[in-house]
């Protein structure tokens, strides 16, 4: 019995008719509180249908989703031996996920690829082009010793294009 404002206080089954109760016992005034019937986790058909496929898939065991759902391990393996399921039973269908996804990050990385080596194939070809015809003005002056500022610099531009 436990002290509650002034009461002594007993939890007993259902008492008809009322949350509380006061009674008097050889002169003692007690309170009777009704136990409450606590349902301390009402979990959802879909929930238990979303557990049964991580735990199919091969992404949660069962200890984790008993984690998750707040009741005991037990429980979920007595759900789970009801509804048929089969511990990474569809374990394939997480393999064709990831196939699939490393499959079109690798082809995305490949098209990324194509297209740098595009834009350099690009650059590295207007300063081929610049280059000659920077040769071809010199030439035309009769003096290639004055395209050799141009020449240098370009030369420089078609190192660091080919790193």
């Amino acid at each position: 019995m436990a002290l509650f404002s002034g009461f002594d206080v007993k939890t007993f089954g259902l008492i008809p008719n009322s949350q509380e109760s006061f009674h008097t016992t050889s002169g003692a005034r007690v309170l009777y509180l009704r136990m409450t019937k606590h349902c301390s986790n009402s979990i959802t058909r879909t929930r238990w249908d979303e557990a049964a496929a991580d735990y199919e898939l091969g992404h949660k065991h069962a200890v984790q989703i008993a984690r998750e759902l707040g009741v005991s391990p037990a429980t979920v393996s007595r759900e789970f031996k009801r509804r048929g399921c089969i511990k990474a039973s569809r374990i394939a269908e997480t393999f064709a996920a990831i196939e699939a996804r490393l499959d079109a990050e690798a082809e995305a990385r490949a098209r990324s690829k194509v297209v740098r080596d595009e834009a350099r194939t690009r650059a590295l070809s207007a300063l081929v082009d610049e280059l000659m015809d920077v040769i071809e003005a010199a030439g035309e002056n009769g003096d290639l010793t004055t395209a050799n500022p141009d020449i240098a610099r370009i030369d420089r531009a078609l190192q660091i294009a080919m790193r």
